[in-house]
């Protein structure tokens, strides 16, 4: 996919998950810290919310969920927590690792174990 096509998909994620704050109003600063940490925006229009990955094997990766909303309403399909995912050849689904209302503590949790994340995708652990 050319960049220009590329930035017009995103802009039009950013668009459908308007309600993440996050991931609409705050893209490039979301965006850059998890690029820092090698993270990549793997947001796509059927999920729930928007995410971002480690790893390019959809069996073995790491990935955050952002919220989809301010409010917590499950029957509506609403979240308004951040969640980290591990997925390996056992937990195709992911497991859920964390869970948190606060971006930051899983920007914390992630660079505290990034030897231990960068060991999973590369099937060292």
């Amino acid at each position: 996919m050319n960049t220009q096509k590329l930035n017009e998909y995103f802009q039009n994620m950013r668009e459908v998950f308007s309600s993440s704050v996050l991931y609409s109003v705050h893209y490039f600063d979301t965006e850059l810290n998890f690029h820092n940490l090698g993270f990549k925006d793997t947001t796509w229009h059927q999920d729930l919310c928007p995410s971002f990955s480690m790893g390019e094997d959809a069996e073995r990766m790491v990935r955050v969920w952002l919220p989809n909303s301010n409010k917590h309403n499950i029957e509506n399909e609403e979240f308004n927590t951040c969640g980290l995912d591990l997925y390996d050849e056992n937990n195709c689904n992911g497991l859920n690792l964390f869970e948190t209302t606060d971006i930051n503590e899983i920007y914390s949790l992630i660079k505290s174990n990034h030897e231990f994340f960068t060991n999973h995708i590369n099937k060292k652990g």
